[in-house]
């Protein structure tokens, strides 16, 4: 957690209280989370004028403890929870609540968590989530993209670029470049 704005150096280990679970939530330990470009810059307070939302002289305390993507186990499950039983193995995105950092972390079960697949690693669950949201939000949310269209991904292999490949024929906007079909010009 920081409690400052700063290099890497204001980032301390705290002992921090287990949270408590609410009827819609599932409550996940942590085995593997990332740090992020915007992790980075939130704990510099970067860019200045996102201290509106960040903390205009230190970070606000609910932004205290970072972490965008994480990948564990649910450890319990609100009344309310239908889709999570504890011991599933999730990934997902905390959204604006952060706290991926933290041994454990409250996530709410219809948000943006899923179970994790058994031949993935927590570590590549949690570094896949913030490529392929990326990647989700700019070829689905903002191209147009949508099933059975085709995209052609000139870019270097990385977060974003691998991850339309990988999925589901359901929702199958890319085209290996192979086949030289290029569907969408932006």
């Amino acid at each position: 957690m920081h409690t400052s704005f700063g290099p890497p150096d204001v980032v301390q280990v705290v002992e921090k209280p287990v949270p408590a679970l609410r009827r819609d939530d599932v409550l996940v330990k942590v085995h593997a989370t990332t740090v992020t470009s915007a992790e980075c810059a939130m704990r510099r307070g970067e860019p200045r004028w996102g201290r509106v939302v960040l903390g205009l002289r230190r970070p606000r305390p609910r932004l205290r403890t970072l972490g965008l993507e994480v990948a564990g186990v649910v450890e319990s499950a609100g009344s309310g929870v239908t889709r999570f039983r504890p011991g599933d193995q999730v990934f997902g995105f905390t959204g604006f609540s952060v706290g991926g950092h933290a041994e454990y972390v409250r996530l709410p079960a219809e948000g943006s968590l899923c179970r994790k697949p058994e031949s993935v690693t927590f570590a590549e669950a949690a570094a896949i989530v913030d490529g392929a949201t990326t990647a989700l939000f700019f070829l689905r949310d903002r191209a147009g993209v949508r099933p059975g269209s085709g995209c052609w991904s000139t870019a270097p292999p990385g977060a974003s670029a691998p991850t339309p490949s990988s999925w589901p024929s359901t929702w199958a906007p890319w085209s290996p470049p192979s086949a030289a079909r290029r569907t969408s010009s932006w």
